[in-house]
């Protein structure tokens, strides 16, 4: 995964499902689609951390599809619940969640 073709194909998927999230055909991020999607990506992310620090790489997709599945459910309620109480519509919310996600990548793409 660490190869110039693996990264580049990578960045198109990111590219791809941020564009694809602002689709209204889109389906909901807690729809069996959308999870799916998530745990795949989690299952990824887990099987290449595991790998790079010599851990096992199952228990690493296992703990990388939980966690994603976990998140998907926990960000969904917890921004429901944000837009709710303080009145805020759910694109101008989405926005602001991509750029907090956006920015912590960037953050975490430079202390690895």
């Amino acid at each position: 995964m660490q190869s110039d073709s693996w990264a580049a194909g990578l960045k198109v998927m990111a590219v791809a499902e941020l564009i694809a999230d602002k689709m209204p055909f889109t389906p909901a991020r807690t729809k069996p689609l959308g999870i799916a999607g998530r745990a795949l990506s989690g299952s990824l992310c887990g099987a290449a951390i595991s790998k790079a620090n010599g851990s096992s790489v199952i228990a690493g997709m296992a703990i990388g599809t939980g966690a994603a599945i976990v998140s998907t459910f926990a960000c969904y309620f917890l921004r429901r619940e944000i837009g709710k109480r303080a009145h805020i519509d759910d694109p101008i919310l989405g926005a602001i969640e991509d750029s907090v996600v956006l920015a912590g990548g960037l953050i975490l793409a430079k202390t690895a």
